[in-house]
């Protein structure tokens, strides 16, 4: 009270830093509201886009696992190719003693067991999980839902035999895609935030089917009067047609020399 009554011209200086510290608490409370209220604005954010990031992310691992099974597949059917098939199994869908078509739907049966697999191991009672997120995947429910695109194309061939026309182009890959229904749930509050119905593909990084597409070609040449085949019997016929006619005329060559030998000496 008795700096009320003072009428000194100077301020005291504790005075003077008391007001400073006042002024530095009241500066202190107001800047932590504002990154409270700014870091409560980025978490709730960062809550929406972790779903979306963990959609993300699981569509990704999904296709990767589309390529992985393919592969494998691929794989089974190039060490063990189906040449007879039973008519009355589930991949003949056509009816018709199809081989190829046989394979090719046995190859979509193997990658769907493989990916049916992998998703009821990672992918079911919220295994899979991304900050404060699971993602859950319904298996595949038929093989026939796995659909395969055929990927074709040209091969560079420099010097072409003469007579011989390949075809344009050729199955080189695979392409698989499947439908798959998915679930995104927050493990928080065990609320399920969103259902989707996606497809994932992937190339299959596997060159079976161009050794298959060759492998075909050079069947049908060999046993169809095709180019190669017409190419190959003349090369042959030629080579031994002039291989026996140069032995005749060795031959006769030869024959008429020791004729006229036996002559010079009976002389």
């Amino acid at each position: 009270m008795r700096l009320w009554k003072n009428e000194d011209a100077r301020v005291p200086l504790a005075l003077i830093g008391v007001l400073f510290v006042l002024i530095s608490a009241g500066t202190s409370l107001k800047l932590s509201q504002m990154d409270a209220r700014m870091a409560s604005s980025m978490a709730t954010n960062t809550d929406i886009n972790a779903a979306d990031t963990a959609l993300l992310y699981a569509r990704a691992d999904l296709a990767r696992i589309v390529n992985y099974a393919g592969m494998s597949a691929l794989k089974q059917m190039g060490e063990t190719p189906v040449i007879e098939f039973d008519p009355n199994s589930q991949y003949n869908t056509s009816g018709m003693p199809d081989t190829a078509e046989f394979n090719r739907n046995w190859a979509r049966g193997m990658m769907t067991h493989t990916m049916n697999q992998y998703i009821e191991s990672n992918y079911m009672y919220d295994r899979y999980q991304y900050r404060g997120y699971a993602v859950n995947v319904e298996p595949i429910t038929n093989w026939n839902r796995t659909d395969i695109i055929p990927i074709y194309m040209a091969l560079d061939r420099g010097p072409e035999p003469p007579l011989l026309a390949p075809n344009e182009t050729y199955q080189t890959y695979w392409k698989a895609t499947v439908p798959l229904t998915i679930s995104i749930v927050d493990l928080a509050s065990g609320d399920t935030i969103d259902d989707q119905d996606i497809i994932v593909g992937n190339l299959i990084l596997a060159r079976y089917p161009l050794l298959e597409s060759l492998t075909t070609e050079y069947e049908t040449r060999l046993n169809g009067a095709d180019a190669v085949m017409t190419e190959t019997t003349a090369f042959a016929m030629g080579y031994t047609w002039t291989r026996g006619y140069f032995q005749y005329t060795t031959i006769q060559r030869m024959d008429l020399k020791i004729s006229s030998t036996t002559n010079t000496s009976h002389l």
